[in-house]
């Protein structure tokens, strides 16, 4: 009887985790209309390879876009049903025929842009990473406003509370300096796309603030020569880390046998 159930379990169970994944990559590969803010932000030049290549993902970047979608949606529906009629959920905003960008929330009444991230390390407790504020500040810019709020929602044992929120603000003098500058950028990946030259679209490999991108985060790095300089240097810096703390813990144990 036992051996029964076995083989009319795998004849009739669908293999849901493909599925699931599948579905995923239907849902992420999508090609999105036009230039987003977020990918300038990100990395022009990946984005310059959704465009020419076509859009893929690993399952680790699946994992965070899965992870920061379930969040979007309770809050949507919180929002919807509790505070009606305040609250602009994922509303894309066309800036020109080239560039556009989708705030994550605005408050109508506070004229305020809340972004919402998925974290998994506590040292978000105490500063927004950088590429986040420069998303919300370019949002602020393009929607004129000029308060925002990042909130961090920490997956990991070490949560203690259900979000941390970092508050931004510009001035109007700053968002007119921002909007010139991812204007200017919008173009420059807009020209690399129309002349299939990769080299015009800006790449992240000399910042310190988001090379790590390359490091596992970039389905397109057997075409960026520099964002492979990126991962060897990265993953020189971790080895030569990595050897200064083991000779540290050499010379403590042989400090400590010589007392």
């Amino acid at each position: 009887m036992t051996e029964l159930i076995s083989v009319l379990t795998q004849e009739t169970f669908e293999d849901y985790e493909k599925l699931l994944l599948d579905i995923l990559h239907e849902e992420y590969e999508t090609p999105r209309e036009g230039i987003h803010l977020s990918d300038l932000i990100h990395c022009p030049r990946q984005s310059y390879f959704k465009v020419i290549l076509g859009s893929k993902h690993n399952e680790r970047t699946l994992a965070y876009f899965f992870d920061g979608a379930g969040i979007h949606l309770i809050m949507q529906k919180l929002f919807d049903k509790h505070r009606p009629n305040r609250f602009k959920v994922e509303d894309t905003k066309k800036i020109n025929d080239i560039l556009q960008y989708t705030p994550d929330i605005i408050d109508t009444v506070k004229n305020t842009i809340l972004e919402v991230k998925t974290a998994r390390s506590p040292v978000i407790n105490y500063a927004p990473r950088a590429d986040h504020v420069e998303q919300i500040k370019a949002y602020m810019a393009f929607n004129k406003t000029y308060n925002g709020v990042i909130f961090y929602h920490l997956i990991t044992k070490e949560q203690n509370n259900l979000f941390t929120a970092h508050r931004i603000q510009i001035t109007p003098l700053e968002a007119e300096r921002i909007r010139a500058h991812w204007l200017q950028e919008a173009e420059d990946l807009q020209y690399a796309i129309n002349h299939n030259d990769k080299t015009m679209a800006r790449h992240i490999a000399d910042d310190p603030s988001k090379r790590w991108m390359c490091n596992g985060y970039c389905d397109y790095l057997q075409y960026c020569t520099d964002g492979r300089r990126a991962v060897d240097q990265i993953i020189s810096e971790r080895a030569e880390k990595k050897e200064l703390k083991l000779l540290a813990k050499t010379s403590k144990k042989s400090s400590l046998t010589y007392r």
